[in-house]
């Protein structure tokens, strides 16, 4: 009846014993099913896939691979990497269904397959948007000491040990912002930093680096790979309403000033009205 309703058109297979519906586009969250269902029993989402899933990486990152961590040996497949590990119960986890790893272990298993640069942009969002998890990334540290991932989370944990109570890393990210603009920094007009400016609704909103005489705000945004939680909703709806006060607001993430910091600096400048 399967294959009948395949040759019809009616159901597509996606792997292995795995269909949907033909008619039905298959969602990121529908693919990561399916991946599940076709490793079987035991299997989690794992590595990239997890650090999206959790939010603290952008979906577009994702490509088509979804990566999948099991206890037994199976070859990986198309559109699926599955990668052998036997997994502490402490780094398993279920988030919005999904059978996923713990925090910790998504990080730690993406500092052994993604770029040093990544793992850390990842670091810095989790530790944004989880507060107190540097105690629970350390406990996972601490029980994979054969993991590759173990010498880049623990060189980034000590970088990070500024204020590991609070997982802020904002000053991180301010002190990258002025190290970018060090060879400009006697072109730039007077500012004034954490300074309250009123919204077209009323409210006094702190803003970080405000260039008063051209109307202009930079706002040095921590959560660089995050777009689906509401304090980034909150956030948008906060640059409206300076917006709509007559500000221009420029939100620089961590990888703006990474992967493009020439931009950075040119399009401030323009901003302020001062030559390139």
């Amino acid at each position: 009846m399967i294959e009948g309703a395949v040759l019809a058109g009616r159901l597509h297979r996606e792997h292995v014993d795995v269909f949907r519906m033909s008619a039905t586009p298959l969602s990121m969250r529908g693919r990561h099913w399916a991946a599940l269902l076709a490793v079987g029993p035991g299997a989690l989402l794992s590595h990239i896939t997890a650090a999206i899933v959790w939010g603290l990486l952008n979906p577009v990152l994702s490509g088509r691979i979804v990566h999948v961590s099991a206890a037994r040996h199976l070859r990986s497949r198309p559109g699926i990497a599955v990668h052998e590990c036997v997994l502490d119960p402490r780094d398993v986890r279920q988030h919005r269904g999904l059978a996923v790893t713990s925090l910790g272990r998504t990080v730690l298993d993406c500092a052994a397959t993604e770029s040093f640069a990544t793992t850390e942009a990842l670091m810095l969002q989790l530790f944004t948007l989880h507060k107190g998890h540097v105690r629970a990334v350390r406990a996972t540290v601490a029980r994979s000491g054969g993991h590759r991932g173990v010498g880049i989370v623990t060189k980034l944990l000590n970088q990070m040990a500024s204020d590991p109570g609070s997982g802020d890393f904002r000053s991180r990210l301010e002190t990258r912002f002025w190290d970018v603009l060090r060879p400009f920094r006697a072109r730039l007009p007077p500012y004034v930093r954490n300074q309250p400016i009123r919204g077209s609704d009323g409210t006094f909103y702190e803003c970080d680096i405000v260039f008063a005489p051209q109307r202009v705000i930079v706002e040095l945004d921590s959560r660089a790979f995050h777009d689906n939680d509401p304090r980034f909703d909150a956030d948008r709806r906060r640059d409206q309403r300076l917006v709509a006060a007559g500000w221009k607001v420029l939100r620089i993430t961590w990888r703006h000033l990474h992967d493009e910091p020439d931009g950075v600096v040119r399009d401030l400048l323009a901003s302020l009205g001062v030559p390139p």
